[in-house]
């Protein structure tokens, strides 16, 4: 995929996440949105840690919990520290930044691939074998180095309770019966 394609698919994301946003009042970035909104390839399983356990969106992980990641990308902490409507809730010594949550709990950014099934990354690392990318063995994912073995999938727990915590106290108990009820977010002014 050329980058021209992908920033237009990600341009059509966005479009539909402001769409998305705008009829429930909650989104949910995935990846490219997120590096795209805050501003090659190398399939991974990071260990990451939680900055914020007490934050609903965090309710119930474990101190360290492993995500998968796809892309040779960085969101740097200090970057999302200088936006004070933004709160990093989870980070990976070795990915850097995996969730950052708007304040107003609107919007999350999620930099990792939590809705990877096991067999996800290994598709893709088998994809980039047959175009001769010469890819990296995935770390931390197929048992002892093994590319024939079943990957391990320890992802999965935290991965059902992000999304699950995300429908229950971000959509289900803030998003009105009637969506006309919805606070809208506010239009930015134009400058003159």
């Amino acid at each position: 995929m050329s980058y021209v394609q992908l920033w237009i698919e990600s341009y059509q994301c966005i479009l539909y996440n402001a769409y998305l946003l705008e009829r429930t009042g909650r989104i949910i970035l995935s990846l490219w949105n997120s590096q795209i909104c805050i501003g090659y390839e190398a399939i991974r399983i990071y260990k990451h840690k939680i900055l914020n356990p007490l934050h609903p969106l965090m309710r119930g992980f474990d101190d360290r919990f492993y995500a998968p990641h796809s892309r040779h990308t960085t969101i740097m902490r200090e970057d999302v520290d200088k936006h004070d409507d933004l709160l990093t809730l989870s980070i990976s010594n070795d990915a850097g930044i995996y969730i950052v949550a708007e304040k107003s709990g609107r919007q999350f950014f999620i930099t990792g691939h939590a809705e990877y099934d096991r067999d996800t990354l290994a598709n893709e690392y088998y994809r980039d074998e047959v175009r001769g990318l010469n890819p990296e063995l995935p770390e931390n994912y197929f048992p002892d180095d093994d590319r024939r073995a079943i990957p391990h999938f320890m992802w999965r727990s935290h991965a059902n309770l992000l999304f699950q915590n995300w429908l229950n106290y971000y959509v289900y108990q803030q998003t009105p019966f009637d969506l006309k009820d919805l606070i809208t977010l506010e239009k930015p002014q134009k400058k003159s």
